[in-house]
């Protein structure tokens, strides 16, 4: 088993430092079909009650695994975390990764580059547009009174409809 995990928002500045690489990285935007995630609840406590030592995790309700699934500790709550549980049968393997498509009820959307990003933001647009050509690619910056992360209006480009 697999799981595919979406931030609720891109914002935050504690996961660009987390996972982005210090705010050097990318983030990518998806659209994701609500019936295909699971929340994630963040929870200060650890879900013990019905747990015990030699309880085979074979022998837990479908209730109780579906919950030990989709908690984690309330320190993560920035994250505002969804996951999506599939099979890795059903996945392309390159050695230990796989790789899900995208496609389907999960469509790309934008892609961000991070404050710090150094890679040239044009050559960005030109490798997404290949695969994903309505995509949204763009810079983000720190925001001048909040402690958040924003789109650089400099680098939005505006689509016609």
């Amino acid at each position: 088993m697999g799981l595919l995990c979406f931030a609720g928002d891109w914002s935050e500045p504690v996961m660009w430092s987390h996972y982005a690489e210090k705010h050097t990285g990318i983030c990518l935007g998806f659209d994701v079909s609500r019936s295909t995630i699971q929340q994630v609840s963040y929870q200060d406590d650890r879900i013990l009650a019905a747990l015990s030592p030699t309880l085979s995790p074979d022998n837990l309700s479908e209730e109780l695994q579906q919950q030990l699934l989709c908690t984690k500790s309330g320190g993560w709550r920035y994250e505002e975390e969804y996951r999506r549980f599939l099979s890795l049968n059903d996945a392309s393997a390159d050695g230990p990764l796989h790789f899900w498509p995208i496609s389907g009820d999960i469509q790309l959307a934008e892609v961000i580059l991070g404050p710090l990003c150094e890679e040239p933001l044009e050559s960005v647009r030109q490798k997404v547009k290949q695969h994903f050509p309505s995509v949204a690619v763009f810079k983000s910056r720190l925001a001048f009174q909040s402690f958040k992360i924003v789109p650089d209006a400099r680098t939005v480009r505006r689509t016609l409809k």
